[in-house]
């Protein structure tokens, strides 16, 4: 977040669990925070008026009186879990067996593009006829594709359910709360060219992988991955059951777009986030590395790379995130 000037600048993180809360969740906390501190009409000399540790008063916030949300087979009564795609031939890769193993240990990686780059990516993704999340999708598919030894792999997206939901219900970007799902796809090696130069196939598959968004969102919700947890009745036995065993997803994806952190009031467009980050903690039992990507408007774009120690390889993840650095630049430069 920054302010007037350079020294007005500092970094703010929230951390939550994610059962209270999704990415866009992550969003609305950073825009309400954003948009209190406009209200300061005055500066504040935080040095003067910061309290002694005597003088400390905590506030207890009252418990809303607003009602709980409804449960999501409620909020979305005619969805159900969607039939498991059929496998493509050939080995999957999915990083090493789920185990129960402690401590659990998460490892990050990141890329960083800049704002310039973004503008161009997107001018690319428009000609194409496709969007930068299922360019990623498939950036990210042939840069694994290319640094393990098996054939095919299986990717879970994640998308937001606020939008399927009855708009009496008041359910928008602005409120916190978990309500997501994902849909997956499945990829072979070859699929993709294996000349680096051509990006031909990469674009193809882009398209595809829209045409999969779309239709998603064509169903209104009513294929939702989710739903399948209906049916389980012990959630501890369920997640011990899958020790030993192959995990389903190579990686999982969530971008959650552009989040707008410069007010277009006059006089507010000093107070504005101009940088932003977007990570989860590792998912033990889920897919081998999840990529979670955020822009903040007019800004850079930050993909951020975590995967458990141990799960996958370091040369693996270093040659996959080297891939997809190398194709992004290689897209942000092509005519």
């Amino acid at each position: 977040m920054r302010g007037p000037s350079d020294c007005d600048s500092f970094r703010i993180a929230f951390i939550w669990h994610h059962v209270i809360g999704d990415g866009r969740s992550g969003l609305a906390v950073h825009q309400s925070l954003l948009e209190s501190f406009r209200l300061f009409e005055d500066d504040i000399d935080c040095k003067s008026n910061r309290p002694t540790t005597a003088s400390l008063e905590f506030t207890c916030v009252p418990t809303s009186p607003k009602p709980l949300f409804l449960p999501m087979e409620k909020m979305l009564p005619n969805s159900s879990a969607p039939p498991a795609p059929a496998p493509l031939q050939g080995l999957k890769w999915a990083g090493n067996f789920y185990n129960d193993k402690s401590p659990i240990l998460t490892k990050l990686g990141h890329i960083r593009v800049s704002a310039n780059s973004v503008q161009r990516i997107l001018s690319q993704c428009r000609k194409h006829g496709t969007t930068m999340t299922a360019l990623l999708q498939a950036i990210v598919a042939k840069s694994l594709l290319n640094k393990v030894p098996s054939d095919r792999i299986r990717t879970a997206v994640a998308v937001s359910l606020r939008r399927f939901f009855d708009p009496k219900l008041e359910i928008d970007d602005s409120v916190m709360g978990l309500w997501i799902s994902t849909y997956t796809t499945e990829y072979h090696k070859t699929q993709f060219s294996q000349n680096a130069e051509k990006l031909d196939s990469l674009w193809k598959i882009s398209q595809q992988n829209t045409a999969q968004i779309n239709g998603v969102m064509a169903n209104h919700g009513k294929d939702v991955e989710i739903m399948g947890l209906m049916g389980v009745h012990d959630y501890s036995a369920a997640v011990k059951s899958r020790v030993g065993q192959p995990r389903d997803n190579s990686f999982g994806l969530t971008n959650l777009g552009i989040f707008r952190g410069v007010s277009t009031v006059e006089g507010q467009e000093d107070i504005a986030i101009d940088d932003m980050f977007f990570s989860q903690s590792c998912h033990a039992n889920g897919a081998a590395f999840q990529i979670c990507i955020v822009t903040v408007q007019g800004g850079d774009m930050n993909v951020v790379f975590n995967w458990q120690e141990g799960v996958v390889l370091q040369e693996e993840i270093e040659g996959i995130v080297g891939g997809v650095r190398a194709l992004m630049g290689q897209i942000s430069f092509s005519e």
